[in-house]
């Protein structure tokens, strides 16, 4: 049974919830970052990320700009092939599902989010929404790197009415907690979401999202949850 969840690695071979202890994380330059758990009370705290979580966060956005710039440039006419990977609700088991085709759909404005369109109707059990410097949960993060906007970022904020925690794993990958409140009054981790994003600048995809999760957990006890992950295989 599921008692403490620590969202972690779920990259390829094992996509999995690592169980552990609060004794994760080292000190040192990585003290920052967030302990993202289910079924665990948010202790709140007031720190800035660190200049090496800040630092890892530039190469980032910088790579999602660029990605964001050659989507809208309609640079991509290929179709995408990705691998997935679910877990739902009543069901302990991680299950390969089929790959599937998708296409990038130009958006007419660049404040729109891109998205993954299916080459063969509507896509299901699959995320759809291309994450870029301005939209999804890395707006304000990337706002600040890359245009000095808005205070230095935490590991916490308090957006609208939950608590976002950041989680800046390495200069590819990026977590993201979100809690909400219960109504002991505390927070309790709602949704998950992790991102491994292409930095090399030679890339064609350079930028883009070529692993992420989606995790959503059924209550604040942690007990069970619901994932989806995908991978991207090839370009046809």
């Amino acid at each position: 049974m599921l008692k403490k969840i620590r969202i972690g690695l779920l990259w390829p071979i094992i996509i999995a919830l690592t169980f552990s202890s609060c004794d994760d994380y080292g000190e040192g330059e990585d003290s920052d970052r967030g302990i993202i758990r289910a079924g665990q009370a948010l202790e709140i705290k007031n720190t800035l990320l660190s200049d090496v979580s800040l630092t890892r966060l530039t190469k980032m956005c910088e790579g999602l700009e660029e990605h964001h710039d050659n989507i809208l440039r309609s640079r991509f006419s290929e179709d995408f092939i990705f691998s997935r990977r679910q877990k739902v609700y009543g069901d302990p088991t991680i299950r390969d599902i089929s790959n599937i085709g998708v296409y990038i759909e130009v958006p007419n404005d660049y404040q729109s989010t891109p998205v993954f369109k299916g080459t063969r109707g509507v896509v299901k059990n699959f995320i759809t929404q291309i994450p870029t410097e301005n939209n999804l949960y890395m707006e304000s993060l990337c706002d600040y790197t890359l245009n000095n906007v808005g205070p230095a970022p935490k590991v916490q904020e308090l957006v609208g009415s939950r608590y976002y925690v950041y989680n800046v794993v390495s200069d590819d990958r990026f977590d993201v907690g979100i809690y909400t409140k219960h109504n002991d009054s505390k927070y309790y981790l709602y949704r998950s979401y992790q991102y491994r994003f292409d930095i090399n600048k030679a890339s064609r995809y350079y930028g883009m999202a070529i692993e992420q999760s989606e995790i959503f957990i059924s209550d604040h006890s942690g007990k069970d949850y619901k994932l989806i992950f995908q991978k991207f295989l090839r370009a046809d």
